[in-house]
């Protein structure tokens, strides 16, 4: 049997190609397909023939692939905030899925952040509230960042819809939006946000001499689904973790420093070390405690 992945892709152009605006139509005459719980429950995603019944209006492709790595089988092009976008039927090794993607990153052309929200509402009035969602979005002076991503599951099938948004002074820089729609185990669930407070004392050097601090305490966020830890206001702390069953660990670079990190999840201890490479050279080691959180600590007053 065959092997198939459907494939929409956002792309912005300067011209209408076919299709409909979002704005005045529902999710089935965006993507010409019966977008519904029940639909989406029927999908057999291993089945060719149960896909293509599922999206019979789109035609088949002809043209030349200048976009994706595997063979496009169909094409669908529509607009969504006056924008182009492109669905594509694509084949490949894990069996059949729908996705859809949009990346932008000019001032002109970026989707803003109120159109990105407007497609989570809009599955989340065709589909129900998601099984799980992860808002990241963050407000930085001037700068708005949108990071949103939400599972819908119903019955074999999984609807993963994520959206990043970049606005500087309310106009839209860059954007990015991901849906897919396949098998239910095709990819893992969604991940909830860790909540880590590090209580601890920092050792290092100066002039010669081994100095103490007081003991401190920080918050982080281990976000599990991209291996990193972000700060309290979500800005990344440290990415490419290795992360296993008793332990987190990763090292990463700044402008003036070296650093690496090591927590232990048995004993709930962890190490944090900053090497400076000028000056004094110095090296400074924090190390304490690890307490989990699994949502955000409250306010205290």
């Amino acid at each position: 049997m065959r092997n198939l992945c459907i494939v929409v892709m956002f792309i912005v152009s300067s011209t209408l190609i076919q299709g409909y605006n979002v704005d005045a139509a529902s999710l089935d005459q965006l993507f010409q397909l019966p977008f519904s719980k029940k639909e989406l429950s029927k999908v057999d995603w291993k089945d060719i023939n149960s896909v293509d019944r599922f999206t019979k209006k789109w035609p088949a492709f002809t043209g030349e692939n200048k976009v994706w790595d595997f063979p496009v089988i169909k094409q669908w092009q529509f607009n969504y905030s006056e924008r182009d976008f492109i669905a594509a039927v694509l084949k490949t090794k894990t069996g059949y899925s729908i996705a859809m993607m949009q990346n932008i990153d000019d001032f002109e052309n970026a989707i803003s952040n109120r159109d990105i929200s407007k497609l989570f509402d809009m599955l989340e009035n065709s589909l129900g509230r998601p099984a799980k969602q992860i808002d990241l979005s963050r407000n930085a002076g001037r700068w708005n960042d949108l990071n949103r991503k939400a599972d819908w599951l119903l019955d074999g099938t999984r609807v993963r819809l994520r959206g990043l948004g970049a606005e500087a002074d309310g106009k839209p820089v860059t954007a990015l939006i991901y849906l897919t729609i396949e098998d239910r185990n095709a990819n893992s669930d969604l991940q909830d946000l860790v909540y880590l407070k590090l209580d601890g004392k920092m050792v290092g050097l100066l002039n010669g001499k081994e100095i103490t601090s007081t003991p401190t305490s920080h918050i982080l966020i281990l976000d599990l689904d991209s291996n990193r830890l972000l700060r309290r206001d979500k800005s990344v702390y440290a990415q490419k973790l290795v992360i296993t069953d008793d332990s987190i660990s990763g090292a990463w670079e700044e402008k003036d420093a070296r650093n690496s990190l090591k927590i232990d999840r048995v004993l709930g201890t962890f190490e944090i070390t900053t090497c400076y490479k000028k000056g004094l050279g110095q090296e400074y080691i924090m190390r304490g405690s690890v307490e989990k959180y699994t949502e955000a600590p409250k306010r205290k007053f």
